[in-house]
C-alpha cells in the first residue's frame, strides 16, 4: 500500500473501510438470519407482510444489537432487495470479504511466497467450491485467521490519534462503532 500522509485523507480512507466491511459483516448477517427464518417459515405456510416485517426486524436487531438505533430498522428491506427471495443470496459477500483479509493476511506474511502461489490460487479459485480453494491457500498459522487479521489492520490504521477518537474507538463520519 502507499502511504498517505494526510490525516484527513487517511480518515476517509479508513472510513470507506470500515462503511463497507461493517455492510458486509452486520448488514449481511441480518440479511442471512432473515432469510434463514423465512426458509423455515415458508416450509410450513405462507408468510404474511406483517410476518416479514416482524421478521427483518428481529434480524437487524440480532446483528446490529445496540448499534442501530431502533429508529432507523428497515422494517420493509425484504421488499426492497428482490434477492432475499433467491435464499442465502448473500452470503458470498461475507466469504469474500474475509477470504480476501485472510490473502492480504497471508501477503504481509509472506509476500513473495503469496506472489509465487498467486497464479495458481487464481485458476483454482475457478476449480473448486470455495471451502475447498479457501483451505487450499489458507494458512497453517492461526494468527492469520482473517479476523485477526482484520483486527491487526484496524490497529495499525487507528494508531495515530488523527483518525481515531477517545480511548481509542474508531471514529466514523457515516456509522457510530
Amino acid at each position: 500500500m502507499l502511504p498517505v500522509e494526510d490525516d484527513r485523507e487517511r480518515l476517509a480512507l479508513l472510513d470507506t473501510y470500515l462503511v463497507g466491511a461493517s455492510q458486509v459483516v452486520v448488514d449481511i448477517h441480518s440479511r442471512f438470519l432473515f432469510e434463514t427464518e423465512l426458509c423455515r417459515r415458508r416450509r410450513r405456510t405462507a408468510v404474511s407482510i406483517s410476518e416479514l416485517n416482524a421478521m427483518m426486524l428481529d434480524a437487524q436487531d440480532t446483528a446490529y444489537g445496540d448499534g442501530l438505533d431502533p429508529n432507523h430498522r428497515h422494517q420493509y428491506m425484504w421488499a426492497v432487495k428482490p434477492h432475499y427471495f433467491t435464499p442465502f443470496y448473500n452470503w458470498p459477500y461475507t466469504f469474500g470479504l474475509l477470504f480476501g483479509i485472510g490473502l492480504y493476511a497471508k501477503y504481509e506474511n509472506d509476500p513473495e511466497g503469496f506472489r509465487a502461489g498467486y497464479d495458481d490460487l487464481l485458476s483454482s479459485t475457478g476449480m473448486a467450491d470455495a471451502g475447498t480453494a479457501a483451505s487450499r491457500h489458507a494458512t497453517a498459522n492461526p494468527m492469520n485467521h482473517p479476523v485477526l487479521a482484520l483486527i491487526r489492520i484496524l490497529r495499525r490504521s487507528t494508531a495515530d490519534p488523527a483518525v481515531s477518537g477517545k480511548n481509542g474507538r474508531i471514529v466514523s463520519g457515516c456509522h457510530p462503532l
